[in-house]
This record gives structure tokens, C-alpha cells and sequence, in this order.
């Protein structure tokens, strides 16, 4: 399970204001961009070795044929079928045990770039 939600800074003031920015036509742009935060979580059903290599496949640390990690899904199309103008993961900033409404999971948390416009 993936768990998407805005991350502070939510938003670029100047560059989600436009500031001006004109496009080849002359008419103001008003570009967006954002940082977001997952929590990619794994139930703990199964033993602790299996949930940590499932894990480390999703976040692409264990490289496997059948699996294409989140950082590579979003690589092999940074426009998420077109409705962003670019999404980049930057981070992976927190491995282990994650709390979840009273449930314990084992997951990690991701940070994204994204703009549109």
C-alpha cells in the first residue's frame, strides 16, 4: 500500500504564483510545484525476512525481474501518463516499523518533486 500526501514545503510560492513567466505566445504561465510524501507499507503477516525483501524490492535496494521498484516506475515515466509535467523521487527518508490508524506495518517513507502546469 502506498499512502501519498503533501509534504511541507507544499508549494513554491514564486513558482506557483508565475512571477511573471510567459510562455513562447506571450501568455503567463502558471507553473506548479510540489513536494510530496509517501509511506509504502507492507503488512507484517508473513516473517520479518520475507516483509523486509519484499520492501527492498518495492524501494529498489533488491533487484528482482519480476518487480520494478516505485523510483523506477516513476523513471520509466515521469509524467505519470501525462498528468504532471514532471515527478522525480528525491528520497528515501525513513526505513522500519511504521504505525498506521493502530496498526503496526513495516514500510518506508518516500519524498517526490512534482510540477505541472
Amino acid at each position: 500500500m502506498l499512502l501519498v500526501l503533501p509534504r511541507p514545503p507544499v508549494a513554491k510560492v514564486g513558482v506557483c504564483l508565475g512571477e511573471g513567466i510567459l510562455d513562447a505566445g506571450g501568455r503567463p504561465l502558471s507553473p506548479t510545484e510540489f513536494t510530496f510524501a509517501g509511506a509504502l507499507v507492507v503488512a507484517r503477516a508473513d516473517t520479518m525476512s520475507n516483509v523486509q525483501d519484499n520492501l527492498d524490492q518495492w524501494l529498489g535496494f533488491e533487484r528482482t525481474s519480476s518487480v520494478v521498484s516505485v523510483a523506477m516506475a516513476i523513471a520509466m515515466d515521469p509524467t505519470l501518463g501525462g498528468t504532471v509535467e514532471w515527478c522525480e523521487t528525491t528520497v528515501v527518508d525513513g526505513y522500519g516499523p511504521i504505525d498506521w490508524s493502530g496498526a503496526m506495518y513495516f514500510g518506508a517513507k518516500i519524498n517526490w518533486q512534482v510540477s505541472a502546469r
